[in-house]
């Protein structure tokens, strides 16, 4: 009862009370201290509970990493084991995606360059060297020390070339390193960028990797491709598809020999097949079937220099492989110093193919014209009038037959606009002669034709307005340009008959080639003072030349003298 009233009513009868408490405690505490076991387990750091692998080597890292496989056959079947044991470097390891990159954009394979001669086998180890930044020393104080390159050291907002196991900093084995962004964005901002290639960045986490007394980063792309030949390149590459047209031309003109030539160094410019395209477009003609083959070679050597593209380090201007014909880069487009289309190029991408020493850049906006372009070849080069009722194939019939204008059209010293009357044009005038343009006599053919030039300047569209009124060929008379707002065309010439009102400009034709501007006009040009008689065959008499006028006019008084004699001799 004493129990009771202290509380304890709910103990069974005959329990021994002494010996439970004690029992009760013990399993309280050891279940406390299992708890605790448990939360000093869980709350070990993850290093500890994932330790990281150490790495003694660059090599020994590369045979760790499950990413550093195709690195890792390289490296074994070139060789270069001992290196990337013994020695210390900053080294820029491509992994798997990017060496798979590397082999479609160049054609080849690891297969490839492991069986392939010494020379590939060569480049390869080369290829490999560049991605390795050697210990640099440095001088601290009056003294000399080493330092190992780590990107976490890399200035914000820097670019440098570093020297690399292939070569010196100041070559094309230099590895260009640059750091954007600010001091918080990690690694995240730096590129590795080699002398050709898509720039490769460094992976995330992966920068400066200790191992043993080198530092090893993880990039996404190889930095340096190559390839034997420009003719390589143009055709194994990833620019081959959109350089297809450039190469046919230069197969067709007899360059390919010479584009396999392995010792042949520089930068060929090659216009990608949109440039092209795009030029054969404003010039009015297929340069594969209009160009003879010597245009065509000179085409190709136009777009070749012998000095390796850097657009940070320009050289202008500079000399291109066809004799006496430059080229100029301004910093955003590469024009031509001795003739080009008048739209310069300023699509330069910065991925580029590089053979052994040489380079290929395609340019996307235009392709530059050879020197020796002329408004004749302009005029010859447009389609036939079999093919197109805009060709000038009746203009130039003309021109042939007037020999003093079409030399002037056919000097490439002299600068010229030429305003061409379409064939369409000349079947007009035709028509409203009723009779061929070749009838008339040879006076009326020069002053009609000489309507069409103006020497010693190359007025656009817009120049053209603005100068207005502009001399021509034909004596002292002169076309007047107007603008006609909100009109398709916008130019109208005037000054001059035509059979149908003033004539148009066609200004899709408004093309600068070598130093000379072609338009297409509607209308065939018809000075002011030349009559010509509309209908049938009949054409009127062309005004006879002053010496006749005044032969005449000699005879005229010398028979009325004559008479006025014979009279008086009756009287």
């Amino acid at each position: 009862m004493a129990l009771q009233a202290a509380g304890h009513k709910y103990s069974r009868p005959g329990a021994s009370r002494p010996l439970r408490r004690p029992l009760g405690r013990l399993l309280l505490s050891a279940a406390a201290s299992y708890c605790c076991l448990l939360l000093l387990l869980t709350q070990q750091t993850p290093a500890q509970a994932q330790p990281q692998p150490s790495y003694s080597s660059v090599y020994d890292f590369i045979s760790q990493r499950p990413d550093m496989a195709t690195l890792k056959r390289l490296v074994d079947g070139l060789g270069l084991i001992e290196q990337l044991t013994n020695q210390t470097f900053a080294a820029f390891l491509p992994d798997d995606g990017a060496w798979s990159r590397l082999f479609s954009a160049t054609g080849t394979s690891e297969a490839s360059i492991l069986s392939g001669d010494s020379g590939l086998r060569d480049r390869a180890t080369s290829l490999i060297n560049f991605h390795l930044v050697p210990r640099m020393i440095v001088p601290i104080g009056t003294s000399l020390s080493f330092y190992t390159l780590k990107v976490a050291d890399l200035a914000v907002n820097s670019s440098k070339s570093y020297e690399t196991q292939a070569g010196r900093a100041d070559t094309d084995y230099g590895l260009l390193l640059t750091r954007a962004g600010n001091a918080t964005d990690g690694v995240g901002g730096v590129q590795v960028l080699g002398r050709s290639g898509q720039p490769a960045f460094i992976s995330i986490n992966q920068s400066d990797i200790a191992a043993g007394t080198s530092y090893c980063n993880v990039i996404t792309g190889v930095a340096q491709y190559w390839f034997e030949t420009y003719y390589d390149v143009l055709t194994k590459s990833t620019l081959s598809p959109i350089l297809a047209t450039f190469t046919a031309m230069a197969t067709s003109a007899g360059q390919e020999l010479w584009l396999r030539d392995t010792t042949v160094f520089g930068t060929l410019y090659a216009a990608d097949n949109a440039a092209i395209a795009k030029v054969q477009k404003d010039l009015g003609f297929n340069m594969s079937t209009a160009f003879t083959q010597l245009d065509a070679g000179n085409f190709v050597r136009y777009h070749m220099t012998a000095v390796p593209f850097n657009r940070t380090a320009v050289v202008n201007p500079v000399a291109t492989k066809l004799t006496n014909a430059y080229l100029n880069w301004n910093g955003a487009q590469f024009t031509s110093l001795a003739g080009s289309t008048g739209r310069p190029t300023s699509g330069v991408t910065r991925y580029v193919g590089f053979a052994s020493g040489a380079s290929v850049v395609p340019l996307s906006e235009s392709a530059l014209l050879p020197v020796q372009g002329t408004a004749w070849k302009l005029l010859q080069a447009k389609p036939a009038a079999t093919t197109t009722t805009n060709g000038f194939a009746a203009f130039i019939k003309a021109l042939e037959a007037q020999m003093l204008i079409r030399y002037q059209l056919d000097d490439p010293t002299k600068t010229v606009t030429v305003y061409a009357p379409t064939d369409t044009a000349f079947a007009r005038l035709e028509g409203y002669l009723g009779a061929s343009f070749a009838s008339l006599s040879s006076s009326y053919k020069d002053q009609i034709l000489g309507m069409h030039v103006t020497l010693g300047t190359a007025y656009t569209q817009s120049s053209l307005v603005t100068a207005s009124p502009v001399t021509t060929m034909a004596g002292a008379r002169t076309l007047s340009a107007n603008t006609r707002p909100g009109g398709n065309p916008a130019v109208q010439l005037s000054g001059a008959q035509a059979p149908r009102g003033a004539a148009n400009l066609i200004a899709s034709d408004n093309v600068l080639y070598g130093k000379s501007v072609v338009h297409s006009i509607d209308q065939v040009l018809i000075p002011a003072d030349v009559v010509l008689k509309q209908g049938g065959a009949a054409v009127a008499a062309a005004a006879p030349p002053a010496w006749v006028s005044l032969l005449l006019a000699f005879l005229a008084v010398a028979v009325q003298r004559w008479a006025l004699g014979r009279v008086a001799a009756a009287a």
